[in-house]
Formats: structure tokens, C-alpha cells, sequence
């Protein structure tokens, strides 16, 4: 029981200034809001029903109010509770206690109604009938209206400016004369957060019509900005002294049609150029997918140099996991050895991704898989013995798990485990074939694909104290690396376990984002640490 004691000062105007005097603990919100209802009402009447109004939609429904001289005397009595919602026609809804409030009480109908909704009657309706009470728990007795299935007559689209309607709506997978169910428009709101060139804003708006029976679905989108702009810039202070970037230039739906074109131009080390040109455009064949082609070139000048065209499509198989299927032709002439192939590619890949805000992810996971097939063929002119092998056919895996996990308060913990391996008959295939590692990306604290393996394994370590816009982090990157070399009698397999660690600091809002670390090796000293800067930036 709560005993509140309000002293009531009459002015001239009759206007009641009470003072609360709380003899008892209440919430702090309850007593702000009693101060307030008493220190507004006009008559002493009047701060009695305030004062009761206040005490009944905070879950007292049996207080009591009396007067003396100058003197409101209020007693909150018991606190209700709701217990469980009855329903004739369904199985009682047993509930979390709750106190008894009407924003409490329209969450316990709406949770009853959602059984209805999920098959279809969107607009079902619950009218109260009764409540019964067992001490200060409360049962309410309702009965229900399905009304008829709802279905959609219409869907409309706000925000959109240079981008095609029609396009988006193909997204979306509701259609004129579906059943609204709730499964459906969850499955809609999941597509519509999918699509690449347009942010929603809010949750969709159904806007029933005459007769509750077909209805309107609002959908509210921004359009993402066309131009974004990726960056990394690092220093190899040793043997090379060489600037490394990742220059990346990303035109997205640039004439309101979904397309996508991007050039990417870095420099591994010196002597180490590669320029990618991609273009993508959606298709819908198979549901929502995307067709893309790429050309692109490798020069690594005294090593080799490639040039390779890619086609491939890639379609979505459920929320947030997409599958592809990629063509690609290189052509490679080896400096080193003095040959050159022609190599042809089919390649599957699986990606899928749960990520709680993906530019500083506080929990989710990420996952990217794929297998290629090789058919390599050595030119004739580059075949210089019988022990030289003319074509081969070779296989590459690859797979990545990211995985993010809340630690303790604003701690969250990234783990990253990677696989890149070449299968290959070939005793000692060509560096261009091999997997680099080393720098941003794969093993920092080292040079810029400082080392190349036939197969690598690679693991992150990585503890973040997040804050609203950034990160700082500590790192740890391994990897283990397998390779062969040429020794004066047969060819031997060599394994090695190379580490990094170091520090950083991540800055992300949602159209920017910078990273900056500092990176060692055993190999050198605490004060020349490798720095990298990575910005991604929307214009």
C-alpha cells in the first residue's frame, strides 16, 4: 500500500499548487506525473480525479482519495497485473506479468490477435467482454472478429526520384491479390531492406480499404547516394620503400536503373598494378538476381602478367543469402619461367550475412564460399620438354566466417577464420596461380602480399570497445601458409605459422568510414609499426 500525502495551497484564482509529500517509495515516473495532474487541476474536485486518472493508468485501479483541510490524501493501494488473455475461440494467452495499463493491455490484444493475422486476417479485431481477477492478477476475456482475409489491391512508393518504380516493386516480393498475412509483409520488409540503391525508412503502412477486405501497402524509401569512394594507403618502409593504395570508384544506379559500374585500381607493392573495371545490372530470371561482367589486369613486372574477362549471375535464395555461378578466361604470360597459358574457369559461390549494423557490426556473422574449376593449357611454344605438362586441370576453395558477439557491456568480439587452397597436380605451379597473403585484409603487420602459398589458412582475433560512431580494437592475425620449392633432388612441401598483431581505431557513420592501424610482426621493431588507413565515403 502507498500512502501519498499532498498538501493543497488555494490561491485567489482557485487554481490548486500541491506539494507532494511521499511518505513511500513510488516510481519516479508515477510521482513526476502525479506532481504535475494535482499542480494544473483548478479545484480541489479536480486534483482528486487527476489524481485517481494518474494511479488507474499506472496500474492502481483501487485507490483512495480523501480530504482534510488543505490536505489531498492519496492511497495507491494495490498494483494489478495482467496474467493471461482469454479468448472462447482460441487457447488462453498466458502472459509475462504486467501492470495493468492501457498500453500494456492494446500489446496483450494485439499478441492475441497475431495467430489470426499470420493466417491472413489483417484486420481482426478483439472487443473486450470482461475481466476476473485472482488477488492483483487480472484475466481479460475478450472475443474476437476475423473479419475477412485481407489482400493487396495496391502498392505505392514515396522517396523515389531518379529511380524506376517498377524496378523496385520487382523487389518486392508482394503482389496485387496476396494474402496480407504477417509472414508476408515480414518477408516484403526483409526484401525491400535487401535492395542496393534505396534505403527504407520506416516500416511499410497498410492502408485498409472500404470493407476491410483489400488494402494499400505505403512503402517510404531514400535513394542511396550514386557515388562511393573506397580507399587504403599503406607504407612498405623496407627493401621496396613503396606507397601501396586500394583506390576503389563506385557509380551506383546512375540513370534510375539499378546498374552498377566500378574501377578499382591498386598497387600491391612496387611493380605490383592491378585495375578491375565491373559492371552489374539487376535481372530477375530466378527471382531477384544480378548479371555481371568484368575485365581485368595484373601486371607484376619480372613476374607475369594477366589479363582476365569475367561474366557471372548471382540470385538470391533466401533473406540475405545470394548463390552464383561465374564463367572467366585469363590469359598469363610467366616472365619467370618463360611461359604462358590460357586458363578457363567455372566457379559456384554461397554468401550469406546477419550483421547488426554492417559498418560497425555490434552481433551477426557473415559467410562467403566457393569452389572454381581450372583448365589451364600451356602455349605449344612454351612446352620445352617431355616433362612439361601441356594442360592441367586444377581446383580452388575458398571460404570465410565472420563472426561477431557482444562481450560484456560495450565489448564485442570479432572472429575471423578463412580457407584459400589451389589443388593441382602440378609440382611447382606459376606464382599466378598461388594465393598472396599479407597486409590489410589478410595478415597485418606485414608487407602487402608479402608471402604466396599453395594453401593458406588464416585466422583474426579481434576485441573491439565499441562506441555510438566507431571502435577502438587490438588485433591479432595468423596464418598458416604451405608452399613447395625446388631443392637439388625432388620438390619439398613447406610450412610456416607467420602472425601479426597491433592496434586500431574505427570511425563509421552511415555514409562514411575510416579505419586506421598500427601493425608489428616479430621481425620488427615496436617503434616502426605498419600503418594502414582505409576510408570508404559516399558522395
Amino acid at each position: 500500500m502507498y500512502a501519498i500525502l499532498v498538501v493543497l495551497l488555494l490561491t485567489a484564482s482557485t487554481v490548486v499548487s500541491a506539494e507532494l509529500r511521499l511518505k513511500q517509495t513510488v516510481p519516479t515516473e508515477l510521482r513526476d506525473r502525479l506532481s504535475h495532474a494535482i499542480s494544473t487541476a483548478v479545484t480541489a474536485d479536480a486534483a482528486r480525479d487527476s489524481a485517481r486518472t494518474v494511479l488507474s493508468r499506472h496500474g492502481y485501479l483501487e485507490p483512495t482519495v480523501t480530504t482534510a483541510p488543505d490536505t489531498l490524501i492519496v492511497i495507491a493501494g494495490t498494483r494489478f497485473y495482467l496474467s493471461r488473455i482469454v479468448n472462447d475461440d482460441a487457447p488462453p494467452v498466458p502472459l509475462r506479468p504486467l501492470p495493468f495499463t492501457p498500453e500494456n493491455l492494446d500489446l496483450a490484444l494485439d499478441r492475441a490477435l497475431q495467430p489470426l493475422r499470420d493466417s491472413g486476417y489483417y484486420f481482426a479485431r478483439a472487443a473486450l467482454d470482461r475481466f476476473t481477477r485472482d488477488s492483483n492478477q487480472v484475466t481479460v476475456h475478450i472475443a474476437t472478429t476475423p473479419g475477412p482475409a485481407a489482400f493487396v489491391t495496391d502498392q505505392q512508393l514515396t522517396g523515389l526520384k531518379r529511380t524506376r518504380p517498377d524496378l523496385v516493386r520487382r523487389y518486392l516480393p508482394l503482389r496485387a491479390g496476396d494474402t496480407l498475412t504477417s509472414q508476408a509483409i515480414s518477408r516484403a520488409e526483409q526484401a525491400a531492406t535487401n535492395i542496393p540503391f534505396v534505403r527504407l525508412t520506416q516500416p511499410p503502412v497498410i492502408i485498409p480499404q472500404t470493407g476491410y477486405a483489400g488494402a494499400t501497402v505505403i512503402w517510404s524509401f531514400a535513394e542511396r547516394r550514386q557515388t562511393r569512394l573506397e580507399g587504403l594507403v599503406g607504407y612498405a618502409p623496407e627493401a621496396s620503400k613503396a606507397l601501396v593504395w586500394t583506390a576503389d570508384i563506385r557509380l551506383l544506379n546512375p540513370f534510375g536503373a539499378g546498374r552498377d559500374l566500378r574501377i578499382t585500381s591498386q598497387r600491391r607493392d612496387r611493380g605490383r598494378d592491378i585495375l578491375n573495371i565491373a559492371y552489374a545490372q539487376p535481372v530477375f530470371w530466378l527471382g531477384t538476381g544480378q548479371l555481371s561482367a568484368t575485365l581485368a589486369t595484373r601486371d607484376y613486372r619480372e613476374q607475369f602478367y594477366e589479363f582476365k574477362a569475367r561474366t557471372g549471375f548471382g540470385t538470391a535464395v533466401a533473406f540475405a543469402t545470394q548463390v552464383g555461378l561465374d564463367l572467366t578466361f585469363r590469359t598469363i604470360e610467366d616472365d619467370i619461367t618463360r611461359r604462358s597459358y590460357t586458363s578457363y574457369q567455372a566457379a559456384a559461390s554461397l554468401s550469406t550475412a546477419d550483421l547488426e549494423q554492417p559498418r560497425n557490426p555490434t552481433s551477426g556473422y557473415a559467410l562467403d564460399w566457393s569452389v572454381a574449376y581450372h583448365h589451364r593449357r600451356y602455349d605449344s611454344d612454351s612446352v620445352n620438354s617431355a616433362a612439361d605438362i601441356e594442360v592441367l586441370n586444377d581446383t580452388r576453395l575458398t571460404a570465410s566466417l565472420d563472426f561477431y558477439q557482444p562481450i560484456v557491456a560495450d565489448f564485442v568480439g570479432h572472429l575471423m577464420l578463412a580457407y584459400d587452397g589451389l589443388e593441382t597436380s602440378e609440382s611447382l605451379p606459376p606464382l599466378s596461380e598461388l594465393v598472396f597473403v599479407g597486409g590489410p585484409g589478410s595478415l597485418r603487420g606485414y608487407r602487402t602480399e608479402q608471402f604466396a602459398a599453395i594453401r593458406t589458412t588464416r585466422l583474426t582475433v579481434e576485441p573491439r570497445w565499441r562506441f555510438e560512431q566507431g571502435a577502438l580494437f587490438a588485433f591479432y592475425d595468423g596464418a598458416y601458409l604451405s608452399n613447395r620449392s625446388e631443392r637439388e633432388t625432388d620438390i619439398a612441401t613447406e610450412e610456416t605459422w607467420r602472425y601479426g598483431y597491433g592496434l586500431g581505431l574505427l570511425l563509421a557513420t552511415g555514409t562514411r568510414q575510416v579505419s586506421l592501424s598500427l601493425g608489428w610482426h616479430p621481425g620488427i621493431p615496436i617503434d616502426q609499426p605498419r600503418l594502414a588507413v582505409e576510408l570508404s565515403l559516399d558522395i
